[in-house]
Protein backbone atom coordinates (compact mmCIF):
# COMPACT_ATOMS: atom_id res chain seq x y z
CA UNK A 1 0.00 0.00 0.00
CA UNK A 2 2.87 2.27 0.75
CA UNK A 3 4.25 1.84 -2.71
CA UNK A 4 0.74 3.08 -4.22
CA UNK A 5 0.77 6.43 -1.64
CA UNK A 6 4.51 6.89 -3.07
CA UNK A 7 3.63 6.41 -6.58
CA UNK A 8 0.56 8.86 -6.41
CA UNK A 9 3.20 11.26 -4.68
CA UNK A 10 5.59 11.43 -6.76
CA UNK A 11 3.30 11.69 -9.76
CA UNK A 12 1.86 14.56 -7.89
CA UNK A 13 5.16 16.09 -7.37
CA UNK A 14 5.92 15.51 -10.88
CA UNK A 15 2.93 17.43 -12.12
CA UNK A 16 3.50 20.27 -10.12
CA UNK A 17 7.18 20.98 -11.39
CA UNK A 18 5.49 20.70 -14.97
CA UNK A 19 3.38 23.07 -14.24
CA UNK A 20 5.67 25.52 -12.92
CA UNK A 21 8.10 25.09 -15.63
CA UNK A 22 5.86 25.02 -18.34
CA UNK A 23 3.86 28.12 -20.08
CA UNK A 24 0.57 29.77 -18.21
CA UNK A 25 -2.84 29.33 -19.38
CA UNK A 26 -2.20 26.82 -22.41
CA UNK A 27 -4.12 23.81 -22.96
CA UNK A 28 -1.22 21.96 -21.60
CA UNK A 29 -1.14 23.40 -18.52
CA UNK A 30 -4.78 23.22 -17.65
CA UNK A 31 -4.33 19.67 -18.06
CA UNK A 32 -1.35 18.91 -15.81
CA UNK A 33 -3.17 21.56 -13.40
CA UNK A 34 -6.33 18.73 -13.18
CA UNK A 35 -4.05 15.53 -12.96
CA UNK A 36 -2.42 17.84 -9.85
CA UNK A 37 -5.40 18.43 -8.44
CA UNK A 38 -6.35 15.03 -9.00
CA UNK A 39 -3.09 13.08 -7.72
CA UNK A 40 -3.10 15.57 -4.72
CA UNK A 41 -6.71 14.85 -3.54
CA UNK A 42 -5.58 10.78 -3.94
CA UNK A 43 -2.52 11.11 -2.40
CA UNK A 44 -5.03 12.99 0.51
CA UNK A 45 -7.18 10.23 0.57
CA UNK A 46 -3.96 7.64 0.80
CA UNK A 47 -2.69 9.13 3.39
CA UNK A 48 -5.53 9.06 5.88
CA UNK A 49 -5.66 5.46 4.37
CA UNK A 50 -2.25 3.73 4.18
CA UNK A 51 0.21 5.72 5.22
CA UNK A 52 0.87 6.19 9.30
CA UNK A 53 -1.90 4.62 10.14
CA UNK A 54 -1.46 6.15 14.16
CA UNK A 55 -4.40 8.20 15.35
CA UNK A 56 -3.74 11.84 15.13
CA UNK A 57 -2.36 14.49 12.91
CA UNK A 58 1.37 14.93 12.65
CA UNK A 59 3.50 17.33 10.55
CA UNK A 60 3.31 15.13 7.54
CA UNK A 61 -0.74 14.60 7.53
CA UNK A 62 -0.73 18.61 8.64
CA UNK A 63 1.35 19.45 5.50
CA UNK A 64 -1.03 17.40 3.14
CA UNK A 65 -3.70 19.22 4.50
CA UNK A 66 -2.67 22.35 4.18
CA UNK A 67 -1.49 21.25 0.40
CA UNK A 68 -5.30 20.13 0.20
CA UNK A 69 -7.00 23.28 1.30
CA UNK A 70 -4.96 26.05 -0.76
CA UNK A 71 -6.67 23.72 -3.99
CA UNK A 72 -10.06 25.35 -3.53
CA UNK A 73 -8.64 28.85 -2.71
CA UNK A 74 -6.55 28.35 -5.88
CA UNK A 75 -9.26 27.66 -7.91
CA UNK A 76 -12.08 30.11 -6.65
CA UNK A 77 -10.26 32.79 -8.63
CA UNK A 78 -10.39 30.98 -11.60
CA UNK A 79 -14.37 30.48 -11.00
CA UNK A 80 -14.92 34.16 -10.25
CA UNK A 81 -11.90 35.79 -12.68
CA UNK A 82 -14.84 37.99 -13.94
CA UNK A 83 -15.18 39.77 -10.86
CA UNK A 84 -11.90 39.14 -9.55
CA UNK A 85 -8.88 41.95 -11.34
CA UNK A 86 -6.14 39.52 -10.33
CA UNK A 87 -7.23 36.31 -10.52
CA UNK A 88 -3.85 35.21 -12.00
CA UNK A 89 -2.14 36.56 -9.51
CA UNK A 90 -4.25 34.78 -6.98
CA UNK A 91 -4.40 31.44 -8.58
CA UNK A 92 -0.71 32.06 -9.06
CA UNK A 93 0.45 32.35 -5.44
CA UNK A 94 -2.25 29.70 -4.00
CA UNK A 95 -1.18 26.86 -6.54
CA UNK A 96 2.40 27.63 -5.29
CA UNK A 97 1.60 27.58 -1.70
CA UNK A 98 -0.16 24.37 -2.61
CA UNK A 99 2.84 22.73 -4.16
CA UNK A 100 4.98 24.37 -1.72
CA UNK A 101 2.94 22.40 1.31
CA UNK A 102 3.43 19.54 -0.48
CA UNK A 103 6.86 19.42 -1.03
CA UNK A 104 7.46 20.16 2.94
CA UNK A 105 5.13 16.93 3.29
CA UNK A 106 7.54 14.98 1.22
CA UNK A 107 10.54 16.22 3.54
CA UNK A 108 9.08 15.98 6.76
CA UNK A 109 8.87 12.10 6.14
CA UNK A 110 12.76 12.45 6.48
CA UNK A 111 13.09 14.28 9.73
CA UNK A 112 12.76 10.91 11.95
CA UNK A 113 16.22 10.09 10.26
CA UNK A 114 17.89 13.30 10.44
CA UNK A 115 17.15 13.03 13.43
CA UNK A 116 18.37 9.97 14.08
CA UNK A 117 21.80 10.82 12.20
CA UNK A 118 22.27 13.50 14.73
CA UNK A 119 22.03 11.76 17.48
CA UNK A 120 24.56 8.81 16.33
CA UNK A 121 26.92 12.47 17.21
CA UNK A 122 25.88 12.85 20.52
CA UNK A 123 23.37 15.79 19.91
CA UNK A 124 20.81 15.45 22.35
CA UNK A 125 17.30 14.53 21.20
CA UNK A 126 15.39 17.92 21.78
CA UNK A 127 17.85 19.75 20.07
CA UNK A 128 18.24 17.17 17.26
CA UNK A 129 14.20 17.59 17.12
CA UNK A 130 14.82 21.46 16.61
CA UNK A 131 17.74 21.41 14.09
CA UNK A 132 15.42 18.63 11.72
CA UNK A 133 12.47 20.84 12.05
CA UNK A 134 14.34 24.22 11.55
CA UNK A 135 15.65 22.44 8.23
CA UNK A 136 12.82 20.54 6.99
CA UNK A 137 9.70 22.96 7.57
CA UNK A 138 11.16 26.23 8.86
CA UNK A 139 13.66 27.05 6.04
CA UNK A 140 11.46 25.29 2.77
CA UNK A 141 8.38 27.28 4.06
CA UNK A 142 10.73 30.88 4.04
CA UNK A 143 12.57 30.08 0.95
CA UNK A 144 9.72 29.14 -1.06
CA UNK A 145 7.70 32.10 0.49
CA UNK A 146 10.30 34.50 -1.11
CA UNK A 147 10.45 32.75 -4.02
CA UNK A 148 6.72 33.02 -4.66
CA UNK A 149 6.57 36.58 -3.82
CA UNK A 150 9.25 37.53 -5.99
CA UNK A 151 7.60 36.18 -8.70
CA UNK A 152 4.44 37.75 -7.86
CA UNK A 153 5.05 41.22 -9.14
CA UNK A 154 7.01 39.16 -12.51
CA UNK A 155 3.42 37.78 -12.73
CA UNK A 156 1.33 40.93 -12.47
CA UNK A 157 3.34 42.55 -15.71
CA UNK A 158 3.40 39.17 -17.67
CA UNK A 159 -0.07 38.17 -17.55
CA UNK A 160 -1.91 41.98 -17.19
CA UNK A 161 -3.76 41.10 -20.73
CA UNK A 162 -4.46 37.38 -19.47
CA UNK A 163 -6.21 39.12 -16.71
CA UNK A 164 -8.18 41.78 -19.02
CA UNK A 165 -9.67 38.97 -20.67
CA UNK A 166 -12.94 38.01 -20.36
CA UNK A 167 -13.59 34.45 -19.48
CA UNK A 168 -14.54 31.96 -21.97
Amino acid sequence: MDAIHTTIGLFAILAGFIICYKNKGTRKHRLWGRIYIISLILLGITTFLFRDPRPGIGAYKMFIILSLLFIPVAVYPLVFRKYIKVWVVWHYTFMLYSFLFLLIASVTLFIDDLRDFLMTFKIIESEANVVSRVLFWFLPFIIGTIWIFSKKRAYESKFRNLMMRPPK
